[in-house]
């Protein structure tokens, strides 16, 4: 039986791979696509618990932070990561505590059932997420059904997988809405004038959000600051070079709406021997311009860049909330650049038909 569960467990990793991966021809992929399906990797890969893990992309950069019992463990984590499209290399800071499975106790599969089956009925959703348990098998939870976002996905896999007694996840949930990665946050955008009841309970559109903050205070270094966001608490970790840009850090998170709590685990290392930059406001605003224009995703947008005192601001418009932190983010590691502000609007751009003409 136990290799039979393990069987499954291939399979339904495969089927999620086929799901989420984007399509090879893509020249990017957003942070937050990546960081999904590294969250769904890790989560349906038994020898992982997932559920001690935090994630962040960005620039398809994966950072893995939290804690592992064993160094194979660990290993296995940053290979997860690593076979996920779109991630351009893995920053593994996970940390090896031997004691960190201890509570694990062993159940009977009708047992962790009982418990499984009342916390996938809390997950469904009247928009399409209908996700069963459909058998368990020495500890291994099968699911399957329908997801209308991989969110929604995700969230499931990360709640079954926190039960206690389950072993792992395997997974052959479809994604109803059949989503892309460069609409991954579609119809959830985080906006304070304009959130809906189950928009602000969005870990990925409050993880966005953060960042934004973040990346707009000249206090923060935001760019080596990772945000993870699980059940509207959220991770802040990294390396910040002063206590004070630490409790920065918390305080814009903390001021970002729908935030329940923040767990700052940033770490303060004294910066050496670093020289602050100061460059001319004309000489940014070229550098950003030219940056901006460099990246395949922005190339053909129209922003605005403005520049006072080494802190630029953002204007225009943009397809996605993708595109709006990818903008942020690109401003802001332009040499010299202490924070970006932005008033970037998030616009589906559709294109007009094409007139007919008279003959």
């Amino acid at each position: 039986m136990a290799d039979r569960g393990r069987i499954w467990l291939a399979a339904a990793v495969v089927c999620f791979v086929a799901l989420a991966s984007p399509p090879a021809r893509a020249a990017w992929v957003p942070d937050v696509w990546v960081t999904l399906t590294t969250k769904a990797a890790l989560l349906t890969t038994a020898e992982i618990d997932a559920t001690r893990i935090d994630v962040d992309t960005v620039d398809g950069r994966v950072t893995l932070h939290g804690t592992v019992a064993t160094r194979a463990e660990r290993e296995a984590a940053e290979a997860a990561a690593a076979r996920v499209a779109g991630a351009r290399s893995v920053r593994n800071l996970l940390q090896i505590v031997s004691a960190a499975r201890g509570d694990k106790v062993a159940r009977s599969d009708d047992a962790i059932r009982r418990d499984v089956e009342p916390v996938l009925a809390r997950v469904a959703r009247s928009d399409g997420t209908a996700i069963q348990l459909q058998s368990m098998n020495n500890g291994v939870a099968f699911l399957s059904g329908e997801a209308a976002t991989p969110a929604d996905l995700v969230r499931a896999l990360g709640a079954v997988r926190r039960v206690r007694g389950v072993r792992a996840v395997a997974s052959e949930v479809r994604l109803t809405k059949g989503a892309k990665p460069d609409d991954v946050l579609a119809g959830r955008e985080f906006r304070p004038e304009s959130r809906g009841a189950l928009d602000v309970t969005t870990d990925l559109t409050i993880t966005v959000s953060v960042k934004l903050s973040l990346l707009a205070d000249p206090r923060i270094p935001a760019l080596d600051v990772n945000v993870d966001t699980t059940d509207r608490v959220v991770t802040l970790f990294g390396i910040v070079p002063t206590a004070d840009a630490k409790s920065a850090a918390a305080e814009r998170a903390r001021g970002v709406a729908a935030v329940k709590r923040v767990e700052n685990r940033l770490q303060v290392v004294a910066a050496r021997n670093l020289e602050a930059v100061h460059r001319r406001d004309d000489e940014l605003h070229a550098a950003v311009m030219r940056k901006l224009s460099e990246r395949p995703p922005l190339e053909r947008l129209v922003l605005k860049v403005e520049a006072q005192n080494g802190i630029v601001r953002l204007t225009g418009t943009v397809p996605s909330e993708s595109h709006r932190l990818l903008a942020v983010t690109t401003a802001r590691r332009v040499r010299g650049v202490r924070a970006v502000e932005e008033g970037l609007e998030v616009r589906r751009i559709v294109a007009e038909p094409e007139k007919e003409t008279k003959k």
